[in-house]
């Protein structure tokens, strides 16, 4: 399940920057720290107040650092931030259930399934490579 929220995460982080900016992409994909505590009120998980300022000042940063333009939205955006989402419940979904599961073995297991995935998905049956070229 760990590798499915990775592998739909990142899938559409690499969509959206196919319609925007590696800048503004950085500028959305950071957003999950604040998606993260908002994801937890859900449960009932309380985010300390530190939690919600250090939030806030990541994101001011990450702002300051990839905003050149101001903020325009493009429809690579909204891509981004639902992988943004992704990457949130991700993060949500391992703190809830990988207390007494080995981490290198979760790791190992979520980066096969998200690799193994994105391989088949990236490829199109009846493609191969032939010196260096997709027929």
């Amino acid at each position: 399940m760990a590798g499915l929220f990775l592998f739909i995460g990142a899938t559409f982080q690499q969509l959206g920057l196919v319609y925007t900016t590696a800048g503004k992409a950085g500028f959305v994909t950071g957003l999950y720290v604040i998606i993260v505590p908002l994801l937890g009120m859900i449960w009932g998980d309380r985010a300390p107040a530190q939690t919600w300022l250090g939030a806030l000042f990541a994101e001011i940063g990450l702002y300051l650092l990839s905003a050149t333009q101001g903020l325009k939205l493009a429809q690579g955006d909204g891509y981004v931030l639902l992988g943004a989402l992704f990457w949130a419940g991700h993060v949500q979904f391992i703190a809830r259930f990988s207390p007494g599961v080995d981490s290198i073995q979760l790791s190992f297991g979520q980066a096969v399934f998200t690799s193994l995935i994105s391989f088949g998905i990236g490829i199109p049956p009846g493609r191969i490579l032939q010196h260096g070229q997709w027929r």
